[in-house]
């Protein structure tokens, strides 16, 4: 998608704007001073959020510091904060905080023979286990089942409610609640499934 230099401007204004304000900025002055400019360049601040000129390069370089960022993402060059999480995103369909959380599953492994540090995680075991599909099938009728309170239930017989409810030996009323118990067993079974065919490395 092609802009014009001033639309192109904006844009990268509006995710200064953004950036500033999840960073905790609440006023352009603040933020002016944050990046070692006078109280008095709030106006500064503005004209940039605002689209009618970028600031310097070394200007844009204290705000990825600031916002922990590289400058591709405050030039809107790509959505996530890095090119390698916009990379993983468009590869995996992931947002960027989903990435920064399986980041976080890392932690230190010391091999006692090498005596060096490694990183270990279940995650990849977990992922590439031939349950891990049908997990993520069952939360996903699970999640929808429990937020649209939509069992099938209502759209069954009489009959068929009976027949589920002895089934389930419980009453009819009870129904609902006992066919997301069974969900929520479905999904337990198939955690602890994986969980027991995953091997700890040491």
């Amino acid at each position: 998608m092609k802009y014009d230099t001033y639309e192109k401007r904006f844009i990268i204004g509006e995710r200064i704007r953004q950036q500033r304000i999840e960073a905790d900025f609440k006023t352009q002055s603040d933020f002016a001073i944050a990046l070692g400019l006078s109280y008095e360049s709030r106006q500064t601040v503005g004209a940039w959020e605002q689209g009618k000129y970028l600031p310097k390069l070394d200007v844009l370089l204290k705000m990825c510091e600031i916002f922990e960022c590289e400058i591709g993402y405050l030039l809107c060059e790509y959505d996530c904060k890095t090119r390698e999480a916009t990379d993983v995103s468009a590869a995996t369909g992931l947002s960027e905080k989903a990435i920064g959380r399986l980041n976080l599953f890392r932690s230190r492994k010391r091999n006692r023979k090498t005596k060096q540090t490694t990183f270990y995680s279940p995650i990849n075991a977990i992922i590439e286990h031939p349950g891990f599909t049908d997990l993520i099938d069952a939360i996903k009728k699970h999640v929808w089942s429990f937020n649209h309170n939509h069992y099938g239930i209502d759209e069954t017989n009489e009959d068929v409610q009976e027949a589920l409810s002895n089934t389930f030996n419980c009453e009819p009323e009870e129904l609902r609640g006992y066919i997301e118990m069974s969900s929520q067993s479905l999904i337990e079974h198939i955690i602890m499934k994986i969980v027991r065919d995953i091997k700890d490395e040491d």
